[in-house]
């Protein structure tokens, strides 16, 4: 069964990690295959959220919130989702 890793920011007040050279700024999802070599890299500590989905869970999801079936790239991607389903946890 195929499945899609993403990677979220979960501190808004952090430096940017990148995720195989690409900044992941506040709000913003990078995507990619499990399969996909990868890497992380910050110039300083930071917290970031991770979660794996399989391809019908993704459509699905998609349907329920957008009302459309959602699809990925079978690559390395940044998505940002619309405001109103980002909400970001400032630490404690």
């Amino acid at each position: 069964m195929e499945r899609t890793v993403f990677v979220f920011s979960t501190d808004q007040g952090q430096p940017e990690p990148h995720v195989s050279g690409m900044a992941l700024s506040s709000g913003q999802i990078i995507t990619w295959s499990p399969t996909a070599p990868i890497h992380y890299h910050s110039a300083a500590a930071c917290r970031w959220g991770s979660m794996s989905l399989t391809h019908e869970d993704i459509a699905g999801f998609g349907e329920a919130i957008l009302g459309r079936e959602l699809t990925l790239p079978p690559f390395l991607g940044c998505i940002r989702p619309p405001a109103r389903f980002v909400a970001i946890v400032e630490p404690a």
